[in-house]
């Protein structure tokens, strides 16, 4: 509630209206369980910014973050993500209800602070591929208004439970890939224990031993074996003969991962270029 106050105030209406017509503020969206820097990074954000521009996703949306661009009058505001490629996610997804509700003139530009596991989207956007702490929040500032812009594709995912099923389909949207097969359950298991113990995931490294730990686990007990006997595979509404494998990876960035580019192949031959 303090938040919705503050964004909602007289002062900064007043203080918006007032700001030249080539201003261009950045709103810097933190998600505090990306790691043990985010706190630092909160302070030193908010001793260059006005407070009110730097959110702790630990304690509002981003949806009631982004409310703060439709108070801008005919300004495009900058959005900085500090998080993972999820968090990404998370404010991508709101920028969407914001447009469904016709709000789509406030849509803000979002750059990235990669400090998740894998940042494979930071990565292919240039934002690289996980934060150090090594360029000052100044610099980065800088970096977010520097930034060129490029438009990505978001896609809608629809899960079902059978043609027949009362059950209704699971809808989920997708900026990076998405998965069926080991790396898909690997992923899940990760995501299940971060649930079940936040406090113990907040450093990348050990994050990546524990990505680790379950790959090598699954891949040893093959859960996903013969996979190309149970599903079927259609594209542009033709059936596609499957060879025998474990996963399906369906690609909408250059990253995969962690930062592999599962495009370029391996060995001698090379792929095509990919459209």
């Amino acid at each position: 509630m303090f938040l919705v106050t503050l964004l909602m105030s007289p002062s900064f209406l007043q203080f918006a209206y007032m700001c030249a017509e080539n201003w261009t503020p950045v709103l810097v969206l933190v998600n505090p369980r990306s790691g043990n820097m985010t706190q630092d990074l909160m302070g030193e954000f908010r001793s260059l910014l006005n407070p009110i521009q730097v959110v702790d996703l630990g304690s509002a949306t981003p949806r009631k973050a982004l409310q703060l661009c439709t108070l801008l009058p005919n300004h495009a505001a900058r959005v900085l993500v500090c998080g993972g490629d999820g968090t990404v996610r998370w404010v991508l997804d709101a920028i969407d209800e914001m447009k469904y509700k016709g709000q789509d003139q406030y849509i803000p530009h979002v750059a990235i602070l990669p400090l998740g596991t894998g940042n494979d989207l930071s990565n292919t956007l240039g934002w690289g591929a996980g934060y150090a702490g090594d360029i000052s929040a100044e610099m980065i500032l800088q970096d977010v208004l520097d930034g060129q812009t490029t438009k990505l594709d978001r896609w809608r995912v629809r899960v079902m439970k059978g043609f027949y099923s009362f059950h209704r389909p699971k809808v989920y949207s997708m900026n990076n890939y998405f998965s069926i097969g080991p790396d898909a359950l690997m992923a899940l298991n990760f995501h299940e224990r971060r649930q079940q113990s936040p406090f113990l995931f907040s450093n990348r490294i050990f994050n990546k031993v524990i990505y680790f730990f379950y790959g090598t686990r699954d891949c040893l007990v093959q859960a996903c074996k013969d996979l190309d006997q149970k599903i079927e595979l259609e594209l542009d509404g033709e059936r596609v003969a499957l060879p025998r494998l474990e996963g399906i990876i369906v690609l909408n960035i250059a990253y995969w991962g962690g930062g592999c580019r599962l495009w370029e192949g391996m060995g001698s031959k090379p792929c095509p270029p990919a459209r």
